[in-house]
C-alpha cells in the first residue's frame, strides 16, 4: 500500500471513529451490574427481575447490552452469607424488597448503593428522614401496617363475622417489632392477630386449623418459601380466606389483597436506580411513598370458599379475577 493510501486509510478511518464517538448511543459504555437480592421463589423473583428489566428500558439500561441483572432469589431464607456473597460479586447498585433482606445488604455493605421496597423506613433504621436517607440507601418506603388495616376491612367485608387473623411469614418477619405491631393494628379494628412463622407446607396446615371461614377467621400472607398456588389450593381445601399485600398474589388464586401498584412500584424503581447509575448518590435520593394502591378480588377463590362479593366491593376493585 503507498504512503498516499496509508494516509488516506488514516485521516478515513480518523473520521469514521469521531463520527462514532459522536453518535454512540450511551450502551455503548461497558455494562453496568445490579445485583438483585430478593426472599421469593425463583418463579416469582424472575417475574419481578422481568418487570425491573422493561421499566429500566424506558431510561435506556438494556440487559445484555448495557446491563448485568446478578439474581439472587433466596425462597425465603435470607442469610447474612448469601448477602455478603452477591456484595462480592462487584454490581454497582442493589437491588431489594422487604425489611429483612434490605437489613442483610446494610449489614454487608456501606457503599455500594442500595435501591430497596421497605417498610417504615425511618423507624427500621434505613434512613435518617425521607427526605434526605443519609446512608448508601434510599427507595419506596410504605406502611405494611397500614396494608394490613386496610386489608382487614376487606376481610370484615367478605368474611360472615370476622374477627381473627393470622399472619404467615418466614421466620425474618419476627424480629424487631413486627409482631407487636401487627397485634396493636388488630386491637384497633377489633380483631385479634397472631403471628405464626412458616418453614414448610405442614406449618402452613397447621397455622390453618381453626382459621375456617366458618369460624370467623382469615388468613394474612407475607412472605412464604413455596408457590402461591399451592398456599391458594390448601386454603381452599380448608375453607380459609386468604389476604395478601400482593395483588399479583391473588392472580395465583389467594381471595383479595389491597396493595401498592407493584407495576407502579417497579417504574418508580427503575427511575432511581438510573439516577444512581448515572452517578447521584442514594443519600442525596429522598425516599419516594406510594402514591397508588389497587383493590384485587379473585371471583373464582370466592366462589370456592363458598363466599359472596358484596356489590359496593365489586366496584371499588381494581381488578376482577375471574
Amino acid at each position: 500500500m503507498s504512503a498516499g493510501r496509508v494516509k488516506g486509510w488514516a485521516r478515513r478511518e480518523f473520521f469514521l471513529a469521531a463520527l462514532a464517538a459522536t453518535t454512540a448511543p450511551a450502551w455503548a459504555a461497558p455494562a453496568k451490574r445490579i445485583g438483585v437480592f430478593l426472599e421469593a421463589n425463583e418463579e416469582q423473583a424472575r417475574g419481578i427481575v422481568a418487570m425491573l428489566a422493561k421499566a429500566l428500558r424506558a431510561h435506556q439500561w438494556r440487559e445484555g447490552v448495557n446491563l448485568e441483572i446478578v439474581l439472587v432469589a433466596l425462597g425465603g431464607k435470607a442469610t447474612p452469607e448469601a448477602a455478603a456473597a452477591l456484595v462480592r460479586r462487584g454490581v454497582d447498585v442493589l437491588f431489594t424488597a422487604g425489611n429483612p433482606p434490605t437489613q442483610l445488604l446494610q449489614q454487608a455493605t456501606r457503599t455500594i448503593p442500595i435501591v430497596a421496597i421497605v417498610g417504615e423506613a425511618v423507624a427500621s433504621g434505613f434512613a435518617k428522614s425521607l427526605a434526605r436517607p443519609g446512608s448508601n440507601i434510599t427507595g419506596l418506603a410504605f406502611s405494611l401496617y397500614a396494608v394490613l388495616a386496610k386489608s382487614l376491612e376487606l376481610a370484615s367485608a367478605l368474611v360472615p363475622r370476622f374477627s381473627r387473623v393470622r399472619v404467615f411469614a418466614v421466620e425474618t418477619y419476627s424480629e424487631g417489632n413486627s409482631r407487636q405491631t401487627f397485634i396493636l393494628e388488630g386491637q384497633r379494628a377489633g380483631v385479634a392477630i397472631e403471628f405464626v412463622i412458616v418453614a414448610s407446607l405442614g406449618d402452613l396446615a397447621q397455622g390453618f386449623k381453626g382459621l375456617s371461614i366458618a369460624e370467623g377467621g382469615a388468613a394474612f400472607i407475607i412472605t412464604l418459601p413455596f408457590e402461591l398456588r399451592e398456599v391458594a389450593e390448601l386454603a381452599i381445601a380448608r375453607k380459609v380466606a386468604t389476604l395478601s399485600p400482593y395483588k399479583e398474589e391473588v392472580r395465583d388464586g389467594l381471595l383479595a389483597s389491597y396493595s401498592k401498584d407493584f407495576g407502579d412500584e417497579m417504574a418508580r424503581v427503575a427511575a432511581l436506580v438510573d439516577k444512581v447509575l448515572r452517578g447521584t448518590k442514594p443519600a442525596e435520593i429522598p425516599f419516594e411513598q406510594p402514591t397508588q394502591t389497587h383493590i384485587s378480588i379473585n371471583k373464582r377463590t370466592a366462589a370456592a370458599l363458598g363466599l359472596v362479593i358484596p356489590p359496593d366491593l365489586l366496584l371499588r376493585a381494581d381488578e376482577v379475577v375471574p
